[in-house]
């Protein structure tokens, strides 16, 4: 964020990014078993995963100090680490030739994620992760899909810092669905669009887009899409982008 109110005060931030060592951030042991019954292209179908892992992405510690001069401003140092955590997760679904249903439910609870009492951390905790979804093919050039997300994350951060700054949720969404239709008249031409409406920040990310595949023997692929953000407030995800919707091209090259 920006700002943070101090004393009934606006008062910029200014960042400053303390890397630790790389084999901190990448040398982290992982063990995770699965079990999948069920066939994989009709029918029902089930699957169990447990493991011990890192977080997928580093999270944040900061600590941040009050400036008085030449203006007031705060300096927050952050400081990157990797979290472990105990994940558990059971799947089930049915695939029919044109249509597909499944859902997911995730236990998850992050290890030793404490901060010291001087820093302000992200808002962390054992979290129950529930989503359902469907798809369905009309056999010809038309795809539709729909999914439900849940996230219940039972926070616990404190700090004893004298100056708090909020730092962002580690889930992009809490509550938000999303509904999507993919449309290929052609084997080397395919059109996407997707609507994602977070429920809990009353926000929607719109996104379009075309991808365009050469021949096999020219395996380029040429891309072109577009965002659009709405409504969302500042502190949740979608508001970081608020008035920065988005154009954007690709071109990729398989080897």
């Amino acid at each position: 964020y920006e700002s943070v109110t101090l004393m009934n005060q606006n008062v910029p931030i200014w960042y400053s990014l303390q890397m630790p060592s790389l084999d901190k951030l990448i040398l982290h042991s992982s063990a995770i078993a699965q079990v999948r019954f069920g066939n994989e292209t009709r029918g029902g179908w089930t699957s169990l995963a447990a493991g011990i892992k890192p977080m997928n992405a580093a999270d944040l510690t900061a600590n941040a100090t009050l400036r008085l001069s030449p203006a007031q401003y705060v300096i927050a140092d952050l400081y990157p680490r990797i979290v472990m955590h105990e994940i558990g997760t059971f799947e089930a679904g049915w695939n029919a030739p044109r249509f597909k249903v499944w859902s997911s439910l995730t236990r998850e609870l992050p290890l030793d994620y404490d901060a010291p009492s001087d820093q302000s951390v992200s808002p962390m905790g054992p979290t129950t992760i529930g989503a359902v979804g469907a798809e369905w093919n009309s056999g010809a050039h038309l795809t539709l899909a729909a999914s439900q997300l849940s996230v219940q994350e039972q926070v616990t951060s404190s700090s004893d810092s004298s100056v708090q700054i909020s730092l962002p949720s580690r889930y992009r969404f809490k509550d938000a669905t999303r509904i999507s239709a993919t449309w290929q008249p052609h084997h080397r031409l395919t059109y996407v669009l997707s609507w994602i409406e977070d429920l809990r920040a009353k926000g929607y990310w719109l996104s379009t887009g075309a991808k365009f595949s050469f021949a096999s023997k020219n395996p380029i692929t040429l891309g072109l899409a577009a965002d659009l953000f709405g409504n969302a407030p500042r502190d949740s995800f979608l508001g970081a982008y608020g008035g920065n919707d988005r154009v954007q091209g690709t071109v990729s090259y398989a080897f």
